[in-house]
């Protein structure tokens, strides 16, 4: 393959992630309409519902963004220090997310069904104490 692409094998990797993904929908596609659940995606920017989603999301994504805004410009200044410093600030970040996804992860994956739970039984406090400190002690 990889001599087939020249001096880029990893183009022939996204080509077959791509073409893959693309049978994967074609083959899903007339099962979906012989059951009737074929998506009609509709924009509907005027819709209340989506304004609203889109005024709440943006603190969100301003804030997400601002880590990885911060990374890019650190491994740009790091590109300009001895070698090594960029592979010091990937490691050194890849130890910051650690946490976040040993734990993060685990205790947002194990307190979910929780919180669902109390969202549809609509018990207002039991939702607010668990989806604040103590979720440990709620579920």
């Amino acid at each position: 393959m990889a001599d087939a692409l020249g001096e880029r094998p990893g183009a022939g990797l996204a080509w077959g992630v791509l073409i893959a993904g693309a049978a994967q929908l074609l083959f899903q596609l007339p099962f979906l309409f012989r059951l009737g659940l074929m998506p009609r995606p509709r924009l509907g920017f005027r819709h209340p519902g989506v304004r609203r989603i889109l005024r709440l999301m943006t603190p969100a994504l301003f804030g997400v963004s601002v880590s990885q805004i911060n990374l890019l410009l650190d491994t740009v200044l790091a590109s300009f220090l001895v070698s090594g410093s960029v592979s010091w600030l990937y490691y050194s970040d890849r130890l910051v997310e650690l946490p976040l996804g040993v734990f993060g992860i685990a205790i947002a994956t194990v307190i979910l069904p929780a919180l669902s739970k109390r969202h549809a039984e609509q018990s207002r406090e039991h939702f607010a104490r668990c989806s604040t400190g103590r979720c440990a002690w709620c579920c």
